[in-house]
C-alpha cells in the first residue's frame, strides 16, 4: 500500500491493479506470432471494481489519531473475480470484540465513504493487544462481497455477506441522479414541443439525437446506479450539442451512446 500510494502523490494518477507487465508482454509475443502465422485473434473483455473497497481502522489522519482511517483491501480496477486479505491488530489488552465496518470509496477519511455493510466480532480471546486479525474481501462476478473475520491465534471465522456491493451509492447521489434524470427528459419534453411547433425546420440530426434520448429514457430504469450514472453523463452531452446546435458535438454523443447499450446488452 506504501509503495501504491506513493506512485499516487508523485504521479498524480491511480495505479492500475488489473495489468500485470509480464504478462502484457508474453500476451503481446504470443498475439502478434498469432498474427504473422495467420490466425485471427480476438479480445476479451474483463470486469473490474469501479470503487476501492475497504474498512476503517484507528490511524493517524490531518496531524491527529482518528478512529475512522480508512483502510482499503481491495483498490479499484482490480479485475473481478478477486480475493484479498489485510492483517489487523487488538489495539487494548483484553480487547473482546472488533466491529468491522465496510466501506467502498476512494477518501482516507472512512466517514465520507459510503457504507455498504457492518457487523461485531465478539467473544475474543483474552489476549495481549496486537492480537491479529485477518479481514477477507472476496467480491464475486455478481457483485457479491463475501467478508470473512479470522482470529488468527483461534483459527475462529465470522462471514458477512453484501449483495450487489459494486452497484450501491449513498442515498445522496442516488437523489441526485434522480433529480438529474428528471431534469434532462423534461428538458428533452421541453425542446420536442418547441421543434413540433418549428413543424420542418428541426435538423435531421437532432431528430436521432432526441429518438436516442428517448430510447434511454425507456432504459434507464432497467440499469443499476453504476450504469445509470454514466448514461446520464451521455445523455447530458448530447443534450448540450442539441442546445448549442453543434453537429459533431451530437453525432460524437450518439456514437458514445449507442456504443454503451452495445456494451451493457
Amino acid at each position: 500500500p506504501l509503495i501504491q500510494q506513493r506512485i499516487k502523490k508523485e504521479l498524480g494518477i491511480d495505479p492500475r491493479f488489473d495489468i500485470d507487465p509480464d504478462l502484457c508482454v508474453a500476451q503481446g509475443a504470443a498475439t502478434q506470432g498469432a498474427l504473422i502465422n495467420g490466425d485471427e485473434v480476438g479480445t476479451v473483455l474483463v470486469d473490474i471494481t469501479p470503487y476501492t473497497f475497504g474498512t476503517s481502522v484507528i490511524g493517524f489522519h490531518n496531524g491527529r489519531d482518528y478512529p475512522h482511517c480508512f483502510s482499503p483491501i481491495i483498490p479499484k480496477n482490480s479485475p473481478i473475480p478477486v480475493t484479498r486479505s489485510e492483517a489487523y491488530y487488538t489495539s487494548y489488552d483484553g480487547q473482546d470484540a472488533v466491529n468491522v465496518t465496510v466501506y467502498q470509496g476512494e477518501d482516507p477519511d472512512a466517514l465520507n465513504n459510503t457504507e455498504i455493510g457492518r457487523y461485531l466480532v465478539e467473544e475474543l480471546q483474552d489476549r495481549p493487544s496486537g492480537s491479529a486479525i485477518i479481514i477477507t474481501f472476496a467480491l464475486d462476478i455478481n457483485g457479491i462481497l463475501h467478508v470473512t473475520t479470522l482470529e488468527k491465534e483461534t483459527g475462529r471465522e465470522e462471514e458477512l455477506v453484501i449483495d450487489n456491493a459494486i452497484g450501491r451509492l449513498d442515498e445522496d447521489k442516488m437523489v441526485e441522479a434522480r433529480a438529474r434524470i428528471e431534469q434532462l427528459f423534461s428538458d428533452d419534453e421541453e425542446s420536442q414541443l418547441e421543434d413540433e411547433s418549428a413543424a420542418d425546420g428541426i435538423d435531421s440530426q437532432i431528430k436521432e439525437a432526441q429518438q436516442q434520448i428517448k430510447l434511454a429514457r425507456e432504459r434507464m430504469g432497467a440499469l443499476n446506479e453504476t450504469d445509470q450514472e454514466d448514461l446520464i453523463e451521455i445523455i447530458e452531452a448530447i443534450q448540450d450539442g442539441i442546445d448549442q446546435a453543434e453537429e459533431k458535438a451530437i453525432h460524437s454523443a450518439v456514437e458514445e451512446l449507442q456504443e454503451f447499450f452495445h456494451y451493457i446488452e
